[in-house]
């Protein structure tokens, strides 16, 4: 290890000890399995750090997981494959902003999960035997192409190699298409969308519709022999914004006024004045908008089918005529 990473290392040490031994001794005792680090405290803690974490992602977080391997804790417990989140990272990108400056830099989009793969095993380092002398080789794969021994170290010759999935080291693996959130487009723009590459503790928690904001390394591979390439994001965090509705304390107070509410003989009307008060008429949209959000009754046919009372609506309409302003509001709420 060079003088330099030896220094950022030392940094991320004193930087733990200030702000986050109690997660780490979580980490210890088996709670979790990442650090998840507010990219805020980061800042305040040394702001240089910060920057350079944006800039060189890979070297500063790898010196960053190297530092939480050798955290000095009372036990005799392994940190090496505990790994380190970022959270709440600023400036957050939009998916249609991102260009090339962005490539191999730390950055967060926010959007609604459209597709979620299955979890599936992910070699990191896979371990070959020659078939001809039986020497084992390992070979890490650290690109998107699974890679083989260029030559047996043993004989030397090119193979044939076989694959001994019980030597080799696997990791959880699921992709994320995020797509950009339909309040924050103008007229007619097509939502644009960007795939998310996760891997270990953080994947199977997300499902198509959550809200999330994803952060990681933005990456770039050739399309097809093109000069241009496509752009994915080799994810790091991903961090989902809506709150469960059993998350939020109704006091009685408030119970009572949605009971006095609920016993007005014009409910509807209150609650139509009260969706978007500045956008003149649509009765009939913001009726659709409120029965939304109060979503419908899931119901069980005498067959065993489920139907469930999810309500989707369809805004059409000229540009210019409120539908952006009316999702906002909904959104909001």
């Amino acid at each position: 290890m060079s003088v330099e990473n030896v220094e950022i290392k030392e940094r991320w040490e004193e930087f733990y000890r200030r702000y986050y031994k109690n997660e780490i001794g979580k980490i210890a005792q088996g709670e979790k399995d990442s650090l998840v680090v507010d990219y805020g405290d980061v800042e305040q803690y040394d702001p240089e750090l910060a920057d350079d974490l944006s800039l060189h992602p890979e070297e500063f977080r790898d010196a960053a997981e190297d530092a939480l391997a050798d955290y000095d804790i009372p036990a005799d417990v392994s940190l090496e494959s505990a790994r380190v989140r970022f959270s709440n990272f600023r400036p957050k990108t939009g998916i249609r902003e991102i260009r090339s400056d962005d490539v191999n830099k730390l950055i967060a989009v926010e959007g609604i999960v459209r597709k979620a793969t299955e979890v599936r095993p992910k070699v990191l380092d896979a371990a070959f035997e020659c078939q001809r002398c039986g020497t084992l080789t390992n070979v890490e794969q650290t690109g998107q192409e699974f890679s083989e021994p260029h030559q047996c170290r043993g004989c030397e010759r090119q193979g044939p190699f076989r694959l001994l999935e019980d030597q080799s080291k696997f990791v959880d693996a699921q992709k994320l298409r995020v797509q950009e959130s339909p309040e924050g487009l103008r007229g007619g723009q097509t939502p644009q969308k960007i795939d998310v590459n996760i891997e270990g503790d953080i994947t199977g928690n997300v499902s198509p519709g959550d809200r999330v904001t994803a952060t990681g390394v933005l990456r770039a591979i050739p399309d097809d022999g093109s000069t241009t390439f496509e752009v994915f994001i080799e994810g790091n965090n991903v961090e989902i914004e809506d709150q469960d509705f059993e998350d939020f304390e109704i006091t009685e107070d408030d119970e009572k006024a949605i009971r006095d509410i609920a016993e007005s003989p014009n409910l509807y009307d209150k609650i139509l004045d009260s969706i978007a008060p500045s956008i003149y008429g649509y009765d009939k949209e913001k009726l659709a908008m409120i029965l939304q959000l109060f979503s419908g009754v899931t119901k069980e046919l005498p067959d065993g089918t489920r139907i469930r009372g999810d309500m989707h609506i369809l805004l059409v309409g000229d540009p210019g005529t409120a539908k952006s302003q009316l999702l906002q509001y909904a959104q909001k709420i």
